[in-house]
């Protein structure tokens, strides 16, 4: 790359001017000419380029710059920056009215939303920016933003739907002679080829993107071997598939890509799981680990702790493996919690999709007719989606509080009951252990006559909270019925289990009652189960319930 004589060319027009409108435009085209090889210093070229537009008022300059500093900032894993510097660049261009650069930040906006997992983001921007190109006729801007949308049916579980996307983008970029995004598409085919299990076609995609992509060009090369090298494990050709992940490591590593860089840290390791090559199964994913927390991949660094646990396991180190493991179960949650407002229902992505495909269909046609009778369709269809929102939030409202225990706020029986026979039949296909509390509050009858059933109410209220605040992140506590509780401990031996039972026992005897009413005084009866040896979850609570009568015949305010 260092001796490309184009780029050569470029940077002694550079040094020879002193004209600012002239070095900004220099300055932009090196940033784009280096941007899959060395990250880094095509955001050094583009920064420049920004502080030369502004010092000359060169707004258009400054847009551009902006826009090549987002490209940067996005391949250097800087997504916060990224996003910054395409909104700005879209406001500019916004500002100076120059729909190709709006549509060109509109869909770098997109494509980082899609990458931090903010699916009806991205998409939002991506119709936004495809009704743009239409309007101009841009089809090589149409080609970029049919693969995106490729990109968001495959993430969405849609791998026939995404290659058929992949497919038209692959078309008009031949078409267009737009190598680039012939390679980009060739490899998004050879993904969902063998997502869908049709490896020879995957293998011949993904050689044939191979082929267009020169070893200096480290971003594209490092995809192309990475998926490549997941196609021959899964023909079981192990040493191509390890050759082909330590040349994708040192692609994404020298063009400074962390996120592809943590992917083949993962994929390396993880074939030497599979292997039984541990300690450079565990060295490699440890190295994923570390860089996924640097650069706040936390889906990574779910996967990671999640693949480590295993081979500690196999090592017989159970205390790491543990350790792990409940990382990832935290991981998992936060991911979860942090994706459930945003994630797309596929129904909404066909129904873009085909929205952006008429309006493509009404422009080729220039018929001023179709155009105001399917704008009158467009706002009917807005207010079926608008009224279909409502609907859908109406319905996630509901189904929580079909979930939840009104009183307490603690999930329900019907949801424990569902939720423990995975957990029971997960625990028994991994040999994980699992325990089963349930928890009854001592002469609770007595509290309701003698002190009011609003007092009863409070201490039901005050006892879910110190249930919660004694469990860990990962368990399970529901209300049974009554007074009566039900914790499900996740990775929890009987020794575990106890400790944690005595805890909750403690805290609730030892709790200040006395805030609530002067007379109040609550202990509570545990039983307790952890035999995955009995024929089923509701065994599981059966024998959990056999164990809190001893206590109670036992005296009270005890484990059993």
């Amino acid at each position: 790359m260092k001796d490309d004589p184009d780029l050569s060319s470029l940077e002694a027009q550079l040094a020879a001017t002193d004209d600012p409108t002239a070095r900004t435009e220099l300055l932009i085209r090196l940033a784009s000419a280096w941007a899959l090889q060395d990250a880094q210093r095509a955001f050094q070229f583009a920064q420049q380029a920004v502080h030369t537009a502004r010092s000359s008022g060169y707004v258009l300059g400054e847009a551009s710059g902006l826009f090549e500093m987002g490209w940067a900032s996005y391949n250097l894993g800087e997504y916060a920056q990224a996003l910054e510097s395409f909104q700005q660049a879209l406001l500019l261009y916004q500002e100076l009215r120059d729909p190709k650069g709006t549509a060109d930040s509109l869909r770098g906006l997109g494509i980082v939303h899609d990458l931090l997992g903010n699916y009806e983001k991205a998409l939002g921007y991506f119709v936004e920016n495809l009704q743009i190109y239409q309007g101009m006729a841009d089809l090589k801007g149409q080609a970029n933003t049919l693969n995106s949308i490729g990109i968001i049916y495959s993430k969405n579980g849609q791998p026939k739907e995404g290659l058929e996307y992949y497919r038209q983008s692959h078309a008009l970029a031949r078409q267009l002679g737009e190598q680039r995004l012939v390679y980009i598409t060739l490899s998004n085919m050879g993904i969902n080829l063998k997502n869908l299990g049709r490896y020879s076609e995957a293998e011949a995609v993904l050689l044939e993107a191979l082929e267009l992509v020169s070893p200096q060009q480290h971003l594209p090369r490092g995809s192309v071997l990475s998926n490549l090298a997941l196609v021959y494990e899964r023909q079981g050709r192990t040493e191509e598939a390890e050759r082909l992940h330590r040349q994708s490591l040192e692609h994404f590593r020298t063009g400074k890509y962390p996120a592809g860089e943590t992917e083949a840290l993962l994929g390396l390791g993880r074939l030497y799981l599979r292997l039984g090559r541990l300690e450079e199964a565990r060295s490699l994913l440890h190295q994923a680990l570390a860089l996924a927390e640097r650069t706040g991949q936390t889906p990574k660094q779910f996967e990671a702790r999640q693949d480590l646990s295993e081979v500690y396991k196999r090592q017989g180190a159970l205390a790491l493996a543990l350790e792990h493991l409940e990382a990832a179960h935290r991981l998992e949650r936060q991911v979860y919690n942090e994706n459930s407002d945003r994630k797309l229902k596929n129904l909404q992505i066909s129904f873009q999709v085909e929205q952006v495909r008429r309006e493509a269909e009404l422009e080729r046609r220039k018929n001023a007719e179709l155009a105001q009778a399917y704008a009158e369709l467009k706002e009917l269809h807005e207010a079926l989606r608008q009224a279909d929102q409502q609907k859908n939030l109406l319905l996630q409202q509901l189904e929580r509080l079909s979930l939840e225990d009104a009183l307490t706020g603690l999930y329900n029986r019907r949801y424990l009951d569902g939720r423990l026979a995975e957990e029971f039949i997960r625990a028994r296909r991994y040999q994980h252990p699992l325990s089963v509390a349930i928890a009854d509050l001592d002469n609770f009858k007595q509290i309701n006559d003698k002190l009011s059933h609003a007092v009863g109410d409070e201490a039901l209220r005050t006892v879910a909270r110190l249930l919660r605040q004694c469990c860990r992140e990962t368990d399970l506590v529901a209300r049974y019925g009554g007074e009566e509780f039900a914790l499900v401990l996740l990775e929890a031996s009987e020794e575990q289990a106890r400790s944690i039972c005595e805890k909750i026992r403690s805290a609730i005897a030892e709790y200040p009652w006395s805030t609530v009413h002067p007379e109040l005084k609550v202990t509570v009866s545990i039983g307790l189960c952890s035999d995955l040896g009995l024929e089923s979850h509701q065994h599981m609570l059966a024998e959990a319930d056999r164990n809190l009568y001893r206590a109670k015949h036992l005296g009270k305010n005890r484990v059993v």
